[in-house]
């Protein structure tokens, strides 16, 4: 006996061939509503599957952008080769593949941390009565007409080129097959620091000093003192030469965030700002139509790893702070990453450049660390190579390391000279005079090693520098140490380079590099995957954080954030860029 749905399914089929109680029907009723009835099924399964389905790409492509473990997960499973059989790179290498359809490069990262907060931070609010009562300067208000008035982004290293649009905005997603760049999805610039068009920009990015990677207090701003750091950070400095250029970009973004922030000068004349937690006088006290813009958004971007600056860590405390947070971890709101299409050959095949030699024994491996006080003690694992008989070149300025308490150092003196002896000479000046940048410098002899020791300065998730991008655009063999997510960055995935952190000690992975340099066959074998489709982890990170210029980003961010508060849906006044934020989200704050 039928039950249930199925019942009352088959009453009604009944009942629709029955039609009017008392007639009998006819046979040609009955095979209109039994074929009816059996086209509507077929309908209802077919909408079933499609909508699985659907369910089930949209979830993967979710994964896939923003869940590390997941990416992790598909390049191990992939290897070297993952990728379809319809996307393949030529055979040669040196290009990258075009990218697959479907790939939303103005898309958030799927979990922002912002997003995860228990208790939640607060949603943005309707703040119209606010950008209503703000001194005329201000654009942030309903009804702007963006291409009039486009986002404007204020800090002290942010740039962008230009695009070709007509209204001058800057560039947005890259095309790795033309290598061009197309017009930002919004109308976006660039404004230089100090004077109106700073304290009146859409977004005020400072960098990690002005974030309070040191704590204490900060610049007073006309009247209102004490703006100070996020508090607690770590008062260790970073050594030598990188401490001084790091503080003094920091101490520039922090001059640069007091100008932007203050107060409008008042007709009197008064305002400016204190130091030390002190107060001005005039500005915001003495009137308050020269107030600040309201709506005016606070940003923090960094590429600098968190083991260095504890205050750009994706907290409550940073994520309070500021509107947008920009750093290397992929749960911040606008991630910025060092690998890019435009940036770096991935695909160069490997190097066949002669190798250095010395006493006749070819050197294996280049090395280029100039911070003796990293956090994941790099140098003593440099150390632990060389005793194990590993050749190696460092082009970097540390030489032995801090000295420990006993007096001793990671590198003795017999071993640091070691690592200079027969190093090339690298040129600093081009024959027609002008300057050889250090990239220009360390790419022209990178490829001359087989083994290049990518190590960064601390072991963060996400951190993933410009050390192995050099290693695979010089076609040498990358040896890395640092991010412990990194096969999520590499493009040929897990097979192409070395990871200190696989081999259970310095001296297996010493063994192995020793094997890799007499084994042509086997050596080779680590750079199949420039000839085989990419890893389709590595494309989907690059296509949700990096693809599209990390200027046109934020102002995308920062046009998504002020439309929620002035009350302006995707279909307002902004045309196709409204329809790039409407496909994006809002990513960085809890629905």
């Amino acid at each position: 006996m039928l039950g249930g749905p199925r019942s009352a399914v088959v009453a009604a089929v009944a009942a629709a061939i029955a039609g009017r109680p008392g007639r009998r029907p006819s046979l040609s009723r009955v095979v209109a509503v039994v074929g009816a009835t059996a086209v509507g099924a077929v309908a209802v399964v077919v909408l079933v599957v499609w909508t699985e389905l659907g369910g089930a790409v949209r979830g993967a492509d979710e994964r896939g952008g923003g869940d590390v473990a997941t990416m992790r997960a598909d390049t191990v499973a992939g290897g070297g080769g993952g990728g379809t059989v319809d996307d393949p790179l030529p055979p040669g290498g040196g290009a990258p593949p075009p990218p697959r359809p479907g790939l939303d490069h103005y898309a958030p990262p799927a979990q922002p941390v912002r997003n995860t907060l228990d208790p939640p931070l607060p949603l943005p609010r309707d703040r119209r009565a606010e950008a209503a009562a703000a001194p005329r300067a201000c654009p942030q208000r309903p009804g702007r007409n963006w291409s009039a008035s486009p986002v404007t982004l204020s800090g002290g290293d942010l740039s962008a080129d230009t695009s070709d649009h007509p209204d001058g905005r800057v560039v947005g997603l890259w095309d790795r097959v033309s290598r061009t760049a197309s017009p930002c999805a919004v109308p976006c610039t660039v404004v230089p620091d100090g004077g109106d068009a700073a304290r009146t920009a859409d977004m005020v990015v400072v960098g990690p000093g002005a974030a309070g990677s040191s704590g204490g207090g900060g610049a007073g701003v006309g009247g209102v003192g004490g703006v100070g750091g996020v508090g607690g950070g770590d008062s260790r400095r970073p050594h030598g030469r990188q401490w001084r250029r790091q503080d003094g970009w920091s101490r520039g973004q922090g001059r640069a965030r007091a100008r932007a922030l203050a107060p409008f000068p008042s007709p009197d004349g008064g305002g400016g700002s204190g130091g030390g937690g002190g107060s001005g006088s005039g500005g915001v006290e003495d009137n308050d139509d020269y107030r600040e813009c309201p709506l005016q958004k606070r940003g923090l971007l960094t590429m600098e790893s968190e083991a260095y600056y504890p205050a750009v860590a994706l907290t409550r405390d940073t994520l309070s702070m500021y509107d947008v947070v920009t750093t290397t971890r992929l749960g911040s709101d606008v991630p910025i990453l060092y690998p890019a299409w435009g940036s770096y050959d991935f695909f160069a095949p490997r190097s066949t450049a002669p190798g250095v030699y010395v006493d006749g024994t070819r050197v294996m491996a280049y090395a280029a660390i100039s911070n003796c006080a990293a956090h994941n003690g790099r140098l003593e694992v440099l150390a632990a190579l060389l005793d194990a008989g590993v050749t190696v070149h460092n082009y970097g300025r540390c030489r032995q390391g801090p000295r420990r308490a006993d007096g001793t150092t990671p590198l003795s003196p017999a071993a640091a000279a070691a690592t200079e002896v027969g190093r090339v000479a690298v040129d600093t000046v081009r024959p027609y005079g002008s300057p050889v940048s250090w990239v220009e410098s360390k790419m022209a002899v990178l490829p001359r090693y087989k083994f290049v020791l990518a190590f960064e300065n601390s072991n963060v998730p996400d951190y993933v520098s410009e050390k192995l991008y050099h290693a695979f655009a010089g076609g040498s063999l990358p040896v890395y140490m640092g991010a412990p997510n990194v096969a999520a960055f590499a493009p040929g995935g897990k097979g192409s380079y070395l990871d200190v952190a696989d081999f259970p000690s310095i001296a297996a992975l010493a063994a192995e590099m020793r094997r890799l340099d007499a084994d042509d066959a086997a050596y080779a074998a680590y750079f199949a995957w420039k000839s085989a489709p990419v890893v389709p982890a590595f494309e989907r990170l690059l296509a949700r954080a990096s693809d599209v210029h990390i200027v046109c980003r934020l102002c995308i961010k920062v046009k998504e954030l002020l439309d929620a508060e002035l009350r302006e849906g995707a279909e307002g006044e902004g045309g196709e860029a409204d329809a790039h934020i409407g496909k994006a989200g809002l990513g960085g704050r809890r629905q």
